[in-house]
C-alpha cells in the first residue's frame, strides 16, 4: 500500500476526548453507557446530575396525568436542555454538557413501559417473560434503531426544522380543527426544538466569553447552528454531532446511522471547502478526527454505525476523496468505534477495495455488505421498485434498510431451542414448561420430524406476530419520538408520530438466533436417530438431560464424523436451506400493525452468548450453557474446510430474498492467508464471491489462535487487539473468558481460504 504521512491527533485534545464521557482509568460497563463517569463541567453553567434528576422527578409527580405522553416528555427535555451544565474546550471543537445519561428516562419512558406492561397488559408480560426464561425468544418495545431524515435535518438545521412543523400546524389547522392530540404532537416538538436552541445559543455564549485558540471557531459554528442550517464541514459535523448526543441521551433514541451514507452528506462540504480554500486539508483533517474520536469515547458496547459508499444511479462509485480520507483517518487513530460499514460492488474502484482490505488484515474491521444482495433484500423486505432498492442505506449493525425506512426489532427467537423443544413436545426442559405445541415424540422418519420442527416454527412466529401486534400499538404511549417526528416531512403531514406512524416502510424485525447450531443439531438427529439408528429419540433426550454425561464416544462421533454446516457438504446445505426457507413461508408473508412487511435477519448479536447459558446440550455436540452459533455462521470451530466453503454453504442455504434485513457470515482467517500482493487479491476474490452469490453481509477477524491465547495471559500487552463480534468491534481485553474461548477455538480451526 502507499506511503503516506499519518495523522497523529495532539495528545491533550486526545486525552480529553477520552476522558470527556466516561474516566477509562476505571471500570466502565459498556453495556450501560448512559452512566456519566468523565469530566466535570462548569458547575456555574447548570445543575449537577442529581439535582437535575430531582428536577426531573418533582416535574413528573407534578404534571396532569392526563397531560399527553409527548407534551410531557417534551416538558421534560426541556427542563434537562435549559439546566444542563455545559463544556466547551480549547481541547475539543465539539460541545459538551453534563446530562447525557438519559436523565429523563426513570421518570417517563420507565415508567410508563411499567404502566404498559403491569397494569395493561400483564398477561402479555408473562408471556414475553416465559418464553425469556426459556431461551426460546427474547422480545422488548425497540426504541433502538431510529434512522433520522438526515436530508432534512442538513437542509434545514434545527431551526429549520422547528420552523417546518409550525408550517405544518398552520396548514393543517386551515383544513379544520386539530384533534387534542395532534394538537399535542405539534406542540412537543415546539417545546423541544425551542429548548435545544436555547441550549445551543448557551454554548455558543460560553464559547464566545473564553480565550483560546479554538474558541472563536466552536462558537461561530454553534452561532451559525442556532440561526439555520450547516454552510461548512466543521459545521455539518457539529450538526450531525449535536442532533446525535440530543436524541441518544436526552430524547432516549438510538441514532442507528450517522448520515444516510456518512460520505453522501459530508463530501459536499468537504468537497467544497477544499475548492474554496475555506479551510486546509489539515484542518478538515481535524474536524473529521475529532468527530470520529467522539464515538469511541463514548464506550458503546455495540459500536456506533456509519456508512459509506456504494453506486449512483449512472452506475458511478460513490467512493470519493473525502471516504478514502474518513478511512484512513479512522485506521491512523488506532479506534474501534465508529463502526464502518462500507457497500462494496463492482463500480468500488481497486484501490479503495485494496485500502479496506489492508485494514482489515492489520486488524481493524468493517462490516463489508455486498451490494448486490442487499438491494435484492431490500426490494423484498420493503415492496420498493429497483430504484427504491438500489438506493439503500445501512442501519444499525449492519440491516439494509429502504430510504425512509424503520426497523423496529421485535426480538431474537432461538432456533437451536426450537430443535430441543421439538425433541420434547414442545418442553422445555430448563424451565420445566410447555412452550410450544405438542407434536408428539415418536416419528418414523427425519422428514416426519422436520414436519414437526416446522410447526412448531410456525406456532413460535404465531406466538411472536401476536406478542407485537399487540405491545406495537404502545410505541407512542411508551416513548413519543419528538426529534425524529420533527425531521419526516410525512410525519409532520400526518400529524403522526414519525417512529411508529402507520408505514409500508415501517417493518418490524426477528433477528433469527442459533442458525449454524440449529441446522447441526438437525443434521446430527437426522443421522443418529434415523440413518445411522445409533440411538432412539427418546435415548438422545435422555442423553441431552444428562448433558452427554458417560457418553463420550457418541459425542466424540458427532463432533467429528457428523457434517456440520459451513463446510460446503450438500446434506448439511440441504437441511440449512430447508430451515431458511421457512422464513418467507410462515414470517415474510406476513404484515405488521403499519401496513409493512414482518422481516427477518439471521442475527445474533450478545444472544448467541446469552441464549446459550438458557439452552440445553443440543444434539449436535454441544454442551449445556455453552455459547450457540453467530449470525448466519458455523458453530464454534465446526468449519474445517476454509472461508470458500464457508460461504458456498452460507449463500446456498440462505437467499438474499429469505432475510431483508440481511444475514452477516463471520469469516476467522489466519494472517498468513493474507499476506502480501496475493492476501489482498485473495480476499478481494472472497468477497467477489460472496457478492456474487448473493451474500449481503460479512465481517472479518484477521487472528491467530496463538496470539489471542498471548493475548490472555499478557492484557496488557494487547490493549489495542480488536475482535469482530456481532456487527461491531470490541477489544479483545474487554471480552469475558468465557467468551474469547470461543473465538480461540474458531481461529484454531481457521485454515485460510
Amino acid at each position: 500500500m502507499e506511503n503516506r504521512e499519518k495523522y497523529v491527533m495532539k495528545e491533550a485534545d486526545r486525552l480529553y476526548i477520552t476522558h470527556k464521557y466516561y474516566n477509562p482509568d476505571k471500570p466502565h460497563d459498556g453495556y450501560k453507557r448512559f452512566t456519566y463517569l468523565g469530566h466535570d463541567c462548569d458547575p456555574a453553567t447548570g445543575l449537577s446530575d442529581a439535582e437535575l434528576r430531582a428536577k426531573v422527578h418533582e416535574l413528573a409527580g407534578s404534571q396532569p396525568k392526563e397531560l399527553d405522553h409527548a407534551v410531557a416528555k417534551a416538558e421534560a427535555l426541556a427542563l434537562v436542555f435549559d439546566n444542563t451544565r455545559i463544556d466547551v474546550s480549547d481541547n475539543d471543537y465539539f460541545a459538551g454538557f453534563h446530562s447525557w445519561g438519559r436523565v429523563i428516562f426513570p421518570d417517563y419512558p420507565e415508567r410508563w413501559q411499567n404502566e404498559l406492561f403491569n397494569s395493561i397488559m400483564p398477561e402479555t408480560r408473562d408471556l414475553m417473560n416465559k418464553l425469556r426464561a426459556a431461551g426460546l425468544s427474547d422480545n422488548w418495545l425497540d426504541y433502538d434503531h431510529a434512522v433520522p431524515d438526515w436530508d432534512a435535518i442538513f437542509r434545514l438545521g434545527f431551526p429549520g426544522l422547528r420552523q417546518r412543523a409550525a408550517d405544518c400546524r398552520r396548514k393543517n389547522e386551515e383544513k379544520g380543527e386539530l384533534t387534542d392530540g395532534q394538537k399535542a404532537f405539534y406542540d412537543s416538538i415546539e417545546i423541544a426544538f425551542s429548548a435545544m436552541l436555547r441550549l445551543i445559543g448557551r454554548m455558543r455564549d460560553y464559547a464566545a466569553q473564553r480565550n483560546g485558540e479554538k474558541f472563536p471557531k466552536i462558537a461561530k459554528c454553534l452561532g451559525t447552528l442556532l440561526c439555520g442550517a450547516p454552510t461548512d464541514t466543521y459545521e455539518a459535523l457539529q450538526l450531525m454531532y449535536l442532533y446525535f448526543m440530543f436524541s441518544e441521551s436526552v430524547d432516549c433514541y438510538q441514532v442507528r446511522s450517522l448520515g444516510n451514507g456518512f460520505d453522501r452528506i459530508i463530501a459536499p462540504f468537504y468537497e467544497k471547502d477544499l475548492k474554496s480554500g475555506k479551510y486546509t486539508a489539515a484542518e478538515l483533517d481535524d474536524f473529521i478526527a475529532y468527530f470520529l474520536m467522539q464515538f469511541y469515547a463514548i464506550g458503546n458496547y455495540w459500536g456506533q454505525p456509519l456508512f459509506m459508499g456504494g453506486t449512483n444511479p449512472d452506475g458511478s462509485t460513490k467512493y470519493t476523496p473525502f471516504a478514502v480520507r474518513v478511512l484512513q483517518l479512522w485506521d491512523d487513530l488506532g479506534i474501534h468505534n465508529p463502526k464502518i460499514q462500507l457497500v462494496v460492488g463492482e463500480s468500488t474502484p481497486k484501490d479503495v477495495r485494496y485500502l479496506i482490505y489492508d485494514i482489515i488484515r492489520r486488524g481493524k474491521y468493517f462490516t463489508l455488505v455486498g451490494e448486490e444482495g442487499a438491494r435484492t433484500s431490500v426490494k423484498t423486505g420493503f415492496d420498493c421498485t429497483d430504484e427504491e432498492a438500489k438506493d439503500f442505506i445501512v442501519s444499525g449493525c449492519y440491516e439494509p434498510l429502504v430510504r425512509g425506512g424503520t426497523l423496529i426489532e421485535n426480538g431474537y427467537p432461538n432456533l437451536a431451542k426450537l430443535v430441543s423443544v421439538t425433541l420434547r413436545d414442545g418442553f422445555d426442559c430448563m424451565t420445566k414448561t410447555q412452550v410450544g405445541l405438542h407434536t408428539g415424540r415418536k416419528f418414523d422418519t427425519f422428514d416426519d420430524f422436520f414436519a414437526a420442527f416446522e410447526q412448531q416454527f410456525k406456532n413460535l412466529f404465531d406466538t411472536l406476530r401476536g406478542i407485537t401486534n399487540t405491545t406495537e400499538k404502545y410505541l407512542t404511549f411508551v416513548n413519543p419520538a419528538i426529534m425524529l417526528s420533527a425531521t419526516k416531512e410525512e410525519s409532520l403531514i400526518r400529524m403522526e408520530d414519525g417512529y411508529a406512524m402507520t408505514d409500508p416502510k415501517a417493518t418490524t424485525l426477528f433477528e433469527l438466533n442459533a442458525y449454524g447450531s440449529a441446522v447441526d443439531a438437525l443434521v446430527a438427529i437426522k443421522r443418529l436417530v434415523f440413518d445411522e439408528k445409533a440411538v432412539t429419540l427418546d435415548r438422545l433426550v435422555e442423553i441431552l438431560d444428562n448433558n452427554w454425561k458417560g457418553e463420550d464416544a457418541l459425542r466424540r462421533h458427532v463432533l467429528a464424523d457428523i457434517p456440520k454446516y459451513g463446510n460446503a457438504v450438500p446434506e448439511s446445505d440441504e437441511i440449512a436451506h430447508k430451515v431458511a426457507a421457512l422464513v418467507p413461508k410462515y414470517i415474510l408473508c406476513h404484515r405488521n400493525l403499519r401496513g409493512a412487511r414482518f422481516v427477518v435477519e439471521f442475527h445474533g448479536a450478545m444472544e448467541y452468548a446469552w441464549q446459550g447459558d438458557l439452552t440445553e446440550a443440543t444434539a449436535d455436540g454441544r454442551r449445556k450453557g455453552e455459547e450457540l452459533s453467530k449470525n448466519a455462521s458455523p458453530s464454534v470451530g465446526s468449519d474445517k474446510k476454509g472461508a470458500t466453503a464457508f460461504i458456498r454453504s452460507c449463500t446456498n442455504a440462505i437467499r438474499p430474498e429469505y432475510a431483508p434485513a440481511g444475514f452477516n457470515a463471520d469469516v476467522m482467517l489466519h494472517p498468513s492467508a493474507l499476506e502480501g500482493e496475493e492476501g489482498l487479491i485473495a480476499l478481494d476474490a472472497l468477497m467477489t464471491v460472496y457478492r456474487k452469490r448473493g451474500g449481503i453481509d460479512i465481517q472479518f477477524n484477521v487472528v491467530s489462535a496463538d496470539t489471542l491465547r498471548d493475548a490472555q495471559k499478557h492484557p496488557e500487552r494487547y490493549q489495542n487487539l480488536q475482535i469482530r463480534v456481532s456487527g461491531w468491534n470490541v477489544l479483545w481485553n474487554d471480552i469475558p473468558p468465557k467468551l474469547q474461548e470461543g473465538y480461540i477455538l474458531r481461529a484454531e480451526s481457521a485454515v485460510g481460504m
